[in-house]
C-alpha cells in the first residue's frame, strides 16, 4: 500500500491486489449488519472489469487499517460500490474522510460525475439495507 494523503490521523492507502484478505476483514468487522456474508463483499468488487478502472482504498488511523471504500470508474462516471469503517473507528471522522479521498481519486482518473451505488455492472447486494442508511448520508 502506498501513501496517499494524510489528514487529522487518518492516513489513505491505495489498496492492492494483496490487500484482499485485509479488505475482507474490515467488511467482516465494518458490515455488521450482513454478518453472513459480509467478508465476501469486497471480493464481489475487487477485480477490475473490461472498462472500468477499480478504486480501492483504504482508512488508517496510527497505522491501522479501519476503514475500506471500493468502486470503479467507467469512463466520466464513478461509481462508489462500498464504503466501511470498522465499528471502533466510527464517529470519527474516519468514513468522511475516506469518501472525499476516494471522490479525489476518482476524478484523477477522469470521473465528472460520481455515484453511490447504481453500478449497474457490479453491485454486492440488490437494494440498501435501510439499517445502513447513516453510512449512506455521510
Amino acid at each position: 500500500m502506498r501513501n496517499r494523503l494524510s489528514e487529522g490521523g487518518v492516513t489513505i492507502r491505495t489498496a492492492t491486489e494483496a490487500n484482499i484478505g485485509l479488505a475482507k476483514e474490515i467488511a467482516r468487522s465494518g458490515l455488521d449488519l450482513d454478518t453472513e456474508d459480509a467478508a465476501d463483499v469486497p471480493e464481489y468488487l475487487w477485480g477490475e472489469e473490461g472498462g472500468t478502472e477499480r478504486v480501492r482504498l483504504f482508512a488508517l488511523l496510527d497505522k491501522t487499517a479501519v476503514g475500506l471504500a471500493i468502486g470503479s470508474v467507467q469512463g466520466r462516471e464513478a461509481f462508489l460500490d462500498l464504503i466501511v469503517v470498522m465499528p471502533e473507528a466510527r464517529r470519527q471522522g474516519v468514513g468522511d474522510y475516506l469518501l472525499r479521498a476516494w471522490e479525489k481519486a476518482a476524478t484523477e482518473r477522469g470521473a465528472k460525475r460520481l455515484k453511490v451505488g447504481e453500478n449497474l455492472r457490479a453491485y454486492a447486494w440488490p437494494g440498501v439495507d435501510i439499517r445502513y442508511t447513516p453510512a449512506v448520508c455521510l
